[in-house]
């Protein structure tokens, strides 16, 4: 993890149900990409963001820099079983600003079911 970095509560699932938005609560259950979901929900760990100023991101943002901001690896190196399908990082900002960085599989998940689930979750927010 990157030093900017601090994990206030590391390997925390939160607490999504299956019901709404399934597969997204469960876990990856082996390398044929069955899924087990047990209501246990999505990963997520929260983060502080340590000596880095979001309004100079933006200005210009640093696309390397982005993926600290990540809850995984761009490139899975290791078997995918066992593995949460949804992982949520929220990085919190010294500033007070928030920023949300999640990883899903495409294999369970195009870009409009994604956008689906995104607008379904912010207006739970």
């Amino acid at each position: 993890m990157n030093d900017n970095l601090s994990p206030s509560h590391p390997d925390v699932p939160q607490d999504w149900s299956c019901y709404r938005f399934y597969p997204l609560g469960g876990k990856i259950k082996d390398v044929s990409f069955s899924i087990y979901c047990n209501d246990k929900g999505a990963y997520h760990v929260e983060t502080r963001v340590l000596d880095f100023n979001l309004d100079e991101f933006r200005g210009q943002p640093d696309l390397l820099a982005v993926c600290q901001f990540l809850p995984c690896e761009l490139i899975v190196k290791e078997s995918t079983a066992a593995v949460y399908l949804t992982s949520v990082q929220e990085n919190v900002f010294e500033c007070g600003g928030n920023g949300f960085g999640m990883c899903t599989c495409h294999k369970f998940l195009d870009g409009a079911a994604l956008s689906s689930f995104l607008k379904a979750w912010t207006a739970t927010a």
